[in-house]
């Protein structure tokens, strides 16, 4: 069991659902831009600390727990389980057509949310 950095005290873990991205399609494109090079890094020298870090990349866990921030997009229907994920508000279920729809209580990573402000 590990110790929180500040106060020493127990750390329990928490098992619990959480949102992820997957890095690797992601990264796999970034390499390539670098080596085709459509993307340069400056100084030179640091492209191999980049190609390490990209190679061993591990998916990114973007959901938070908090009572603010920008709520994952996520809705999940209260009759059939079935997962909706859209960039409007869904009024019913995909699935059966349900209107008893129940949104993600999560919030995004703040470097997710802050990645989507040129979309703004």
């Amino acid at each position: 069991v590990g110790r929180c950095y500040r106060c020493s005290t127990m750390v329990e873990p928490y098992l619990s659902e959480q949102w992820f991205v997957k890095t690797a399609p992601l990264a796999k494109e970034a390499i390539e831009a670098v080596k085709e090079k459509r993307i340069e890094i400056i100084p030179e020298q640091w492209e191999n600390t980049y190609f390490q870090w990209m190679e061993n990349i591990r998916d990114w866990c973007i959901s938070r727990q908090l009572w603010w921030g920008h709520r994952i997009p996520a809705w999940t229907c209260e009759r059939c389980g079935s997962l909706t994920v859209s960039e409007q508000d869904p009024d019913r279920c995909e699935k059966g057509g349900s209107l008893g729809l129940s949104q993600e209580e999560d919030v995004l990573d703040t470097w997710f949310s802050s990645a989507l402000w040129p979309f703004s």
